[in-house]
């Protein structure tokens, strides 16, 4: 692309016609690269909204699954849960539970695209690698604990790594009658990730 001085990131966020105003601004921009740049940024992907498809297929349905994690937020103060519980903001579409390690924490996630549960250790920052390793070294005694199969995901392209456990239902994952389903399912296995992984955190990385 023409180089307009423009971080990859800011490209991403402004508009083509925003883009266009920027190199009419530049010197140097003949018409033809202007007309280039236009091209360019029609081919690119656009920006997700809150009615669009994204992460977890959610976003197909923000205003549902909002409404199941107000619902899940309710039915854990029923039962008394001691996880911190809180219902994602509007740039989260999983529910995010803190582990007793910042960088270590369990994700639920309510699929509306997949019509599926999931349940993951989501490790972020600098020793999100070394952390992944101490957890892969002890593999088979944390899925023995667990009584699961894990999907082990490096991630080596990007700063994060996770821990994958998901649950394809064979009822409508958006029909609310079956939402207490969900919420038991929910809560089984964010109460048994966390208590196995934080042994284990304690256990490798304190």
């Amino acid at each position: 692309m023409v180089n307009l001085k423009l971080k990859q990131k800011e490209v991403k966020m402004l508009t083509i016609e925003e883009i266009v105003t920027k190199a009419l601004q530049e010197k140097n921009v003949a018409p033809e690269k202007i007309a280039e740049i236009i091209k360019e940024l029609s081919a690119m992907p656009k920006r997700s909204t809150r009615g669009g498809k994204g992460v977890n297929g959610c976003t197909a349905n923000a205003r549902l699954c909002a409404e199941y994690w107000d619902y899940f937020e309710k039915y854990c103060y029923e039962q008394k849960t001691r996880l911190k519980v809180h219902q994602p903001t509007r740039a989260q579409y999983d529910l995010i539970i803190p582990t007793g390690i910042s960088k270590i924490t369990v994700r639920l996630s309510f699929s509306t695209k997949l019509n599926r549960l999931g349940c993951v250790i989501y490790i972020d920052g600098e020793e999100a690698k070394d952390i992944f390793q101490g957890f892969l070294e002890h593999k088979i005694e944390i899925e023995k604990e667990l009584g699961l199969e894990l999907e082990w995901q490096l991630l080596s392209h990007r700063k994060a790594s996770r821990i994958n456990f998901y649950r394809t239902l064979d009822y409508d994952i958006t029909d609310k009658s079956t939402w207490l389903q969900s919420a038991q399912w929910c809560l089984e296995y964010a109460e048994l990730f966390h208590r196995v992984f934080d042994k284990w955190s304690n256990k490798l990385f304190r």
